[in-house]
């Protein structure tokens, strides 16, 4: 949930429309902090409640989670701290997956979470920066 001022929004030209969903708002933010000197705050104690929505979930959401995550790096950092960010996501996804496929060995009930992580290493494959 994000709110501001009409003229706020007009005047940085709205959303970047490179961030589908993820990301999107803390790219507005940044550039209503660099141009225009504000200063967004958080308010901790409001509740939203979607009334017939839909979240992703799954793999699915880690992949636009970190895809746009990505993404607003890509725009915001150098060309050599992004290729490192993107390079520990796939490596920690990596990992994240064979620690889980041993744990499955184990314990059952973790290989949903390994299957989980191995689909989402799948996806980065088709990630186009």
């Amino acid at each position: 949930f994000l709110m501001m001022e009409r003229q706020v929004l007009e005047q940085l030209q709205g959303f970047d429309p490179r961030f589908f969903m993820y990301s999107e708002e803390i790219d507005l933010c940044r550039r209503a902090r660099e141009q225009m000197g504000a200063r967004p705050l958080i308010c901790g104690d409001a509740r939203i409640i979607h009334l017939g929505s839909r979240t992703i979930s799954s793999a699915r959401k880690l992949d636009f989670l970190y895809y746009y995550k990505l993404k607003y790096f890509q725009k915001h950092q150098r060309a050599a701290g992004f290729w490192l960010a993107r390079l520990l996501v796939r490596t920690g996804s990596q990992l994240r997956a064979w620690l889980y496929q041993a744990a499955a060995l184990l314990q059952p009930r973790r290989k949903a979470q390994a299957e989980l992580w191995s689909q989402f290493v799948r996806l980065q494959r088709g990630w186009k920066f």
